[in-house]
């Protein structure tokens, strides 16, 4: 192949190229930008809906609290992952932990 031909070649990989991963960004701003739009936070979701307990909702996020707290303590443990403590463990230990607070 001559040197006019392999550039030419080059230049048009280079800008299909180019063009693809522009398309590709234009394609996942779009997404985020529909997703940021359309999807409502939780204090405007609570708002909506409006029959929500906050009591149900403050209990709800406590529990998923816990369950990251006890995924970050499985995971620095050596123990296997059978022995691990579980949610409930936890929850335990975290309501006489209050209950030796409070007395």
């Amino acid at each position: 192949m001559s040197q006019g031909r392999i550039a030419k070649v080059l230049t048009s990989i280079v800008k299909w190229s180019v063009l693809t991963v522009g398309l590709g960004v234009v394609i996942v701003g779009s997404g985020y930008g529909i997703m940021k739009a359309t999807v409502p936070s939780d204090e405007e979701m609570v708002k909506r809906i409006g029959t929500i307990d906050q009591d149900h909702l403050d209990d709800v996020r406590r529990k998923n609290k816990l369950i990251i707290e006890a995924i970050i303590a499985n995971s620095k443990s050596d123990k296997p992952v059978w022995n691990a403590p579980t949610v409930e463990d936890i929850d335990k230990a975290a309501a006489a932990e209050s209950r030796r607070g409070k007395a």
